[in-house]
């Protein structure tokens, strides 16, 4: 006869199972326990082990809804007064047997009696378990007529125990029976502060279609239950926490469907404009932008905007929405939880859209926040209308937004740019489907609007000698952004005459203009500020290298990296690594096979020496086409290599650059193998390497087809 598990033998395997996440094995430990135990012998012994299943299978949801009313069923036959479970066993057990139950022996209004009973034994039970108890009763209501008088036991139970308030004839006095129980229940949970029970609770009426179904349910019945949605909402956003803002932008979507029919269960309801605003008032308060992007993304659809188009935000919390969708990357703050509104940009422009049109009011303060995010986002058009709407001399405010350093710097440069853009279109055929773009953002004034934009500013902080160190920072970069190099110097000379410094920006700004020039000249200038006690930036040698290596000035390239490397800044940025790395690989060939070989192997060096290091730019190494690190450079390494008849520094940037970081059947990546498989047979041929090494050099190309080639030479 084979011997049969204990009572211990149930409750270490249970916690074993619970512990490393073993459902089939829980499963297979539960039927064993139902059909083998002695529960005659020892009912104790089986209602602890029970328990223990229970518990431990609650936390993951191991057992199937069948196998917990099975259980649950078994443990009330052996004993009708159950043991302590938990608040989660009474909840999978709840769910169970609402989702299947026609298993459960037992009643739904018997398992809510014991509910109530076990509650009183709890020091301190939590709203859980009265849900479970609502959920019950709302099942019940759904059933239909037939199953009101157990209705009616559960709901007087609960009364009894004080966990709702009773039905006030003089409040609740319209509806049928389960319009005026249901609401009781509900508004009973917002009274209680458990708002999220609340909104669930209406949340699975509102989707049940048997609701409306029911017999005797009249159209006031689905009337009122949208009102009761309405009363739970406004309740529920007196004083919310993340969690319950979280369920009012889900109920807000079902009341408002971006798609008819409206929910099943009630009429076609329209929800206050106040109320949106407080939900987006809370959502501020709280930071919890999600909820608030998804709700006014969803007021968006067409077929809610047909029947009310609702405002966006109001007063502050506009601009905190709209700052939201303008991020193009969207950060949330947690990298493992991506934004779900990732490129939602145009929701940013339909915020500015609405502001115009519908001539939004919006703070002073928020005004030139608007002006510089559009600004440096790269919405030219909204940009240019809001400044010249809020500067303009019949707004009182006008000072507010023409005086802003926040919004001067990005203005200025997106409009420089716009410029460069639009002489530049000038010059080739445009495209026909770029003309609406260019008629709205690359307009042919946008340097000279920047101008203005600049000239405006300086007119307000007149005397410039006044003003504060910020707003000239801001001047003197707007300035020499638009090679205005005598106002600008002069901005800088009244910084440094008061015994100020400048930013380390401005003087990269004015370097970068002057190196454009004279690069000599802006050494002179950089040592002058060194000079006057300014630290400079590694972007201020990189600049200053960059500008060297263009007027073709290796000699001062060299002088300003050492000097660069004497002040500590011995990492330079991306650009001044990329100008450097293509000045070494200009011109390499073959005629000098030593002194070339010397260029690509200090190529290689700094190339190994920032893969080597924690920088930033080791960080962002898949970043942008013309990244040092990127594999654009990593394949002109490599013909620069073979250039130099170098197979084995070709070979280490392949692996080091390309080899796991493009696609095997990539045009280009093929291109660069078959070159350096081509340029390995040339030196089996010269006799220059060995035929075992050139084909595990083949191999590892993914070549083996060329070892033919290779084989006439053996």
């Amino acid at each position: 006869m084979a011997k049969r598990f204990t009572m211990h033998n149930y409750i270490v395997l249970a916690k074993e199972c619970g512990y490393r996440g073993l459902p089939f094995i829980m499963q297979f430990v539960l039927e064993d326990l139902l059909e083998h135990f002695p529960r005659n012998k020892d009912p104790q012994g089986f209602l602890r082990a029970a328990v223990a299943i229970f518990e431990q299978s609650t936390k993951t949801r191991m057992l199937r809804a069948c196998q917990v009313l099975a259980l649950y069923d078994a443990m009330i036959a052996v004993d009708a007064n159950l043991p302590l479970l938990s608040e989660a066993v009474w909840l999978v057990i709840v769910d169970a047997a609402i989702k299947e139950p026609e298993a459960c022996e037992a009643t739904l209004e018997s398992i809510g009696t014991a509910i109530l009973s076990q509650r009183e034994q709890l020091r301190k039970p939590s709203i859980s378990l009265t849900h479970a108890v609502g959920h019950i009763v709302l099942e019940l209501l759904l059933q239909g007529q037939a199953m009101f008088p157990q209705v009616l036991t559960v709901f007087q139970t609960l009364v009894q125990h004080n966990l709702i308030s009773g039905v006030d004839d003089r409040t609740y006095n319209e509806g049928s029976f389960k319009i005026i129980i249901a609401r009781t229940l509900i508004i009973g949970y917002s009274q209680a502060d458990a708002h999220v029970q609340a909104i669930d609770a209406i949340t699975t009426l509102l989707k049940d279609a048997r609701w409306a179904q029911g017999e005797g349910t009249t159209c006031e019945d689905r009337y009122l239950t949208g009102i009761i949605a309405l009363d739970v909402l406004h309740l529920a956003l007196h004083n919310p926490n993340a969690d319950v803002l979280a369920s009012c932008s889900q109920l807000i979507q079902l009341l408002l469907p971006k798609t008819p029919p409206v929910p099943p269960s009630c009429l076609p309801i329209d929800i206050p404009e106040r109320v949106i605003f407080t939900f987006y008032e809370r959502c501020h308060i709280e930071n919890c932008l999600r909820e608030a992007a998804a709700v006014y993304v969803h007021l968006q659809s067409p077929t809610i905007r047909n029947s009310h188009h609702y405002l966006p935000p109001q007063d502050t919390d506009l601009f905190w929405l709209f700052a939201y969708f303008a991020d193009p990357g969207l950060t949330t703050g947690d990298q493992n939880k991506p934004s779900p509104f990732k490129g939602y940009t145009y929701m940013a422009k339909e915020i500015l859209r609405d502001i115009i049109v519908r001539q939004i009011p919006i703070p002073v303060n928020d005004r030139r926040k608007f002006v510089g995010t559009c600004a440096a986002r790269g919405f030219a058009f909204y940009a240019r209308h809001l400044y010249e709407l809020w500067s303009d001399d019949k707004d009182l405010d006008h000072r507010a937004v023409r005086g802003s350093g926040h919004m001067l710097v990005p203005v200025v440069k997106l409009f420089r740019k716009l410029h460069l853009v639009w002489n530049k279109s000038q010059q080739h055929t445009v495209k026909k489907k770029e003309h609406e773009y260019q008629k709205r953002s690359m307009l042919p004034d946008a340097l000279q609007f920047a101008n203005h934009v600049v000239d405006q500013f300086a007119l307000t902080k007149q005397p410039l000698m006044k003003a504060s160190q910020q707003d000239l920072n801001a001047l003197a970069r707007a300035y020499l952004l638009l090679d205005r190099m005598t106002e600008g110097t002069q901005t800088l000379y009244y910084i440094l005459e008061r015994g100020g410094i400048p930013d380390s920006k401005d003087v990269n700004v004015a370097l970068t203009a002057i190196s454009k020039y004279s690069p000599q000249k802006a050494v002179e200038m950089l040592e002058y500020a060194i000079s006057m006690g300014l630290t400079p930036t590694a972007s201020s040698f990189s600049a200053l290298i960059h500008a060297a290596y263009v007027k073709n000035m290796p000699s001062l390239a060299t002088q300003l990296a050492l000097r660069a490397r004497e002040l500590g800044h011995g990492e330079l940025t991306p650009k001044a690594l990329v100008t450097i790395t293509q000045q070494k690989l200009n011109g390499v060939t073959a005629a000098d096979v030593q002194t070339q070989t010397q260029k690509i192997e200090d190529v290689m060096e700094m190339v190994q020496t920032v893969v080597n290091s924690d920088s930033r730019f080791r960080q962002h190494r898949d970043h942008g086409k013309n990244h040092v690190l990127s594999a654009k450079m990593g394949n002109r390494y490599i013909f620069g290599a073979l250039s130099a008849r170098n197979v084995p520094l070709a070979m280490k940037f392949w692996r080091l650059l390309v080899k796991k970081r493009v696609a095997w059947d990539d045009r280009e990546s093929e291109k660069v193998r078959l070159v350096i498989g081509s340029q390995i047979n040339f030196e089996v041929s010269e006799g220059q390497m060995h035929i075992e090494t050139a084909n595990a050099l083949l191999d590892e190309l993914g070549l083996s087809h060329m070892k033919d080639n290779t084989a006439k030479y053996s």
